[in-house]
């Protein structure tokens, strides 16, 4: 299973640069929209494209990218430490619902953002510039969506090499964990539920994806679904024992009530402090920037001794920022 997975994560690199030349290819959204050329969107009198984000995915590819973006939906609470430098930019308010007023006086001249947020709506935002969503599940969908994103704002090949930098450090982490640890994953889930049942991620989940790049096997496995959604399910207490995961993730947020059971309190995780909290960041790590932070988070909660604490400046480096 472990090498399976070393397997898929380094071929997802070649996923990653599949298109070799936009230019001659059709590029399209996660809506089947045709993505236009910077060239297209970008007026004569402008120097670089004006982005407006719905969620903070197309804010962090355009700080990525060297772009600061002229609006951004609300952050729940306040942006987390490496995405501080979105304070300043205008509000569109709560990415489910999007103030078009806001948007309209914010002049954008491209829209990017979560197509589950932007499809009910899209012929509004439509009306106000070319907006194009992405579906931001998996970790396939947050290589894919740098990558197009990246082609529509004029900064293709830029693009292709965050992805490649962020491979690089993710694999770079792994050997780091194998050469220590040795190559048996530890077993791992991460807990969603704030209820009486436990519910957990799958596998395909971008921050589970993650987890298993970090020698994390997943212990409730894959999707049993066809589609990408749900990517949770419920995992009941007495599966929960038998599957005994070595550490546990769970937002600092919840508050659920089997944790007071005997059942939870039996389990090795538990019993050997090993359930760690997290904040919601871990949600959505998709974009450049949250996704270095999520993997480096990960990394130092289970291998303490092996990793710090993530900070901005190592998320930078491992970006390969050329501005």
């Amino acid at each position: 299973m472990f090498f399976s997975q070393l397997f898929r994560i380094a071929t997802l690199l070649v996923a990653a640069l599949s298109i070799s030349s936009f230019a001659s290819t059709e590029l399209i959204d996660d809506g089947g929209r045709r993505i236009l050329s910077s060239e297209e969107i970008v007026s004569p009198e402008e120097n670089t494209p004006r982005v407006a984000s719905i969620s903070t995915f197309g804010a962090e590819l355009s700080l990525a990218l060297g772009i600061q973006p002229v609006a951004v939906s609300a952050y729940p609470n306040t942006f987390p430490t490496y995405l501080r430098s979105l304070e300043s930019v205008p509000s569109l308010g709560s990415r489910a619902r999007t103030s078009f007023e806001a948007l309209y006086n914010s002049k954008p001249s491209i829209v990017l953002g979560l197509e589950r947020m932007i499809s009910p709506y899209y012929q509004r935002y439509a009306e106000i510039a070319p907006t194009y969503g992405f579906d931001l599940i998996t970790l396939e969908d947050s290589l894919r969506a740098v990558e197009v994103g990246s082609a529509a704002l004029g900064q293709y090949e830029q693009g292709k090499r965050i992805n490649q930098c962020f491979l690089k450090t993710l694999d770079n982490m792994k050997q780091q964990i194998v050469q220590s640890e040795g190559d048996k994953p530890l077993t791992g889930m991460f807990l969603t539920s704030a209820g009486v049942t436990p519910r957990a991620y799958y596998s395909d989940f971008m921050t589970v994806s993650l987890m298993e790049g970090l020698n994390i096997q997943a212990a409730n496995g894959a999707s049993p679904y066809s589609a990408k959604t749900p990517f949770s399910g419920q995992v009941g207490l007495e599966w929960l024992m038998k599957l005994d995961p070595d550490v546990i993730f769970m937002y600092d947020s919840a508050d659920p009530q089997f944790t007071q059971s005997k059942v939870w309190k039996n389990l090795s995780a538990v019993k050997n402090q090993r359930v760690y909290r997290v904040d919601m960041t871990w949600r959505e790590a998709e974009g450049p920037y949250s996704r270095l932070w999520v993997t480096m988070d990960i990394a130092h909660k289970a291998y303490p001794d092996l990793f710090a604490a993530p900070t901005l400046a190592k998320v930078e480096e491992a970006l390969c920022l050329a501005h």
